[in-house]
């Protein structure tokens, strides 16, 4: 009797609500295939919110994928597939019922409580979902040929792969070639197993024009532009704190074996101050520059290799190569065009940069009257600089104006070509009566293929954005000598040049500076003849009543990317050849005047 007593309880806590359950299972079985289904769902688009997420943060430089979270994405993909739910609903032979509603509660509940919840901390604010990929050491630049350098790019890579060198400079007159070399370097040193990240660092002219306006090295500036390149993640504190970015520059370039190469550079400087750890070979850091100054490069206490220009044969087959085989005759130049040619190609003096371009502009000349006249014009040529001038005249105007307008832009910046092209659509050169902006559109890009192909801009391949062009500083050397334009880009300017440096000019820019004050007491600089001024991407707040008096032939004016502005004068108001107002990315903008007056506007950008 004790045992029966006994016995009951177990039956009425274990066996009746098992019991039950079983009954749920079978009278219940949609209700479990529906609950399966739902939990499904909500996992699907937990799944696409994470994959999404990851998507996004894999556009990062240099990032992979959390082994973590490809696995969680595998297993939410299988687990919310059809067929799982197929499988469960009809698994169970003569109890099928039972069977199947009791995997499918099971694997609900699973579900819920595993690969759900795990998923809703992928997708909480913050979480990383990739991780640093140190298998990248770099990647490929766009590169041209080079011609007749393989001597010089052979020394420098046994210098690098060796032991005993730590620091060289390629030396050389503008133009011949010293930047494309190490381009092909680079992309060598990059399948290298030696080396963990090879660092391209464009230094320029433009820098040694910071220098000059602040009478000293601008180490912060010079950190900024290294910094980048190595993409170190930094806190805003971190942009002006010198001693904090030479730790952390000098800490990544620790990081197993690195090469940086600074191009174009025009100053010496010390490396601990910027950041470069001590180059003793203890450190697995290398470090080459290329520039036009020996006196830099001895300076640097470097290994010096000179690149000169191109022997006679190298220069006449790169010359031949580029002008194209109309000129040959069964395997040699013409006899009627073969002594102008010769003379021509002489006077671009072996430099890489005006046989290309000189031969491009040939291109297509198959009469000796035209070389003839060619001729004529080199024969009054006293520089480089005037034979990169002769390509330039043999475009047509609106080619030519396009061109010039790329010298707005700070030196070796890398232009976007759609943006490129909207402002010479805004700047009227490539307008036609009656057609559409698609069709203008195009038409731009058809001219900046034609540039390309004339060699006077080269195609830069970004990588986190679309492709665009760049100009050469010599090319941009001569596109400010012709034009009469007052270019100060990208030159860490903090205050407004002098206005007299204005005054007669057709365009004036002054974009990506850090001009922080328009002042009130400088009167407006006297530009009539003033078509365009590109003032963004600054970090001034207000602009004088009467900074515009004296421009009121302004058509193009470009205030855009300034963060801080807060209003606009109301002298805006009296530029009624204003064509084009570019107000973008200016996030504090509360005051615009009165635009009723401005009746030729045609484009407005607020965004």
């Amino acid at each position: 009797m004790d045992i029966v007593m006994d016995v009951v309880p177990m039956v009425k806590d274990v066996v009746v609500p098992t019991v039950k359950k079983y009954v749920s299972y079978q009278i219940y079985q949609n209700d479990y295939v529906n609950e399966f289904k739902e939990m499904q769902t909500k996992l699907k688009r937990r799944w696409q919110d994470v994959e999404q997420e990851l998507l996004t943060q894999l556009k990062q430089p240099r990032k992979i994928a959390k082994k973590e979270a490809e696995a969680w994405l595998k297993e939410a993909d299988q687990e919310t597939a059809e067929k799982v739910a197929e499988d469960l609903i009809y698994k169970g032979g003569c109890f099928t019922y039972i069977f199947s509603s009791r995997e499918l509660d099971e694997r609900t509940q699973s579900l819920k409580k595993g690969i759900f919840k795990q998923g809703e901390i992928y997708t909480s604010a913050g979480v990383s979902l990739v991780v640093d990929d140190h298998s990248i050491k770099g990647f490929p630049l766009l590169i041209k040929e080079c011609r007749g350098r393989d001597d010089i790019q052979d020394q420098i890579l046994k210098w690098l792969k060796g032991d005993k060198v730590t620091r060289i400079a390629v030396s050389g007159m503008g133009g011949v070639g010293k930047t494309t070399i190490m381009k092909q370097v680079h992309n060598q040193l990059l399948k290298e197993p030696k080396f963990n990240r090879v660092i391209w660092v464009k230094v320029s002219r433009d820098f040694d024009i910071i220098v000059q306006q602040k009478k000293k090295f601008d180490i912060l500036e010079f950190q900024k532009r290294i910094a980048s390149s190595l993409e170190l993640k930094l806190e805003p504190e971190d942009h002006e704190n010198e001693t904090k970015l030479a730790g952390l520059i000098s800490q990544k370039l620790r990081q197993g074996n690195s090469v940086l190469i600074l191009d174009d550079v025009w100053q010496q400087f010390c490396l601990e101050d910027v950041g470069i750890p001590n180059l003793d070979g203890n450190n697995g850091c290398k470090l080459v520059l290329t520039t036009r100054l020996q006196e830099v490069a001895r300076a640097m206490d470097c290994n010096v290799i000179r690149v000169n220009p191109l022997p006679p044969d190298e220069a006449s087959a790169l010359f031949l190569e580029k002008v194209g085989s109309d000129v040959m005759l069964d395997g040699r130049i013409k006899g009627d065009i073969k002594p102008f040619l010769e003379q021509i190609l002489q006077k671009c003096d072996g430099v890489p940069l005006a046989i290309v371009t000189v031969a491009k502009s040939m291109r297509g000349k198959l009469l000796p009257r035209h070389w003839k006249l060619a001729l004529s014009e080199f024969s009054k040529f006293e520089s480089i600089i005037d034979c990169l001038k002769f390509n330039y005249e043999c475009l047509e105007p609106q080619c030519q104006e396009c061109f010039l307008y790329c010298a707005l832009y700070p030196e070796d910046y890398q232009i976007q070509k759609e943006e490129l092209i909207e402002y010479w659509i805004e700047e009227g050169l490539i307008y036609k009566e009656g057609k559409t902006r698609e069709a203008m559109n195009w038409k731009g890009h058809d001219i900046l293929n034609k540039l390309v192909d004339s060699c006077l801009l080269e195609l830069v391949e970004k990588r986190y954005e679309e492709d665009g062009v760049s100009m050469h500083d010599l090319l941009r050397e001569m596109a400010l000598e012709i034009s009469q334009f007052f270019v100060q880009a990208g030159i860490a300017l903090e205050k407004l040049p002098k206005k007299y440096e204005w005054r007669d000019r057709l365009k004036v820019s002054l974009m990506r500076n850090h001009i922080t004050e328009i002042p009130s007491s400088i009167p407006s600089p006297k530009c009539p003849m003033l078509t365009t001024l590109l003032l963004s991407n600054n970090k001034f707040s207000t602009i004088p009543e009467a900074f515009l008096e004296h421009m009121l032939g302004l058509k193009v004016l470009d205030l855009s990317c300034n963060p801080k502005l807060s209003r606009l004068p109301s002298s805006v108001s009296k530029l009624e050849k204003l064509t084009t107002l570019l107000l973008g990315d200016c996030k504090s903008l509360r005051e615009v005047p009165s635009l009723s007056k401005l009746v030729g506007l045609k484009k407005l950008d607020l965004s």
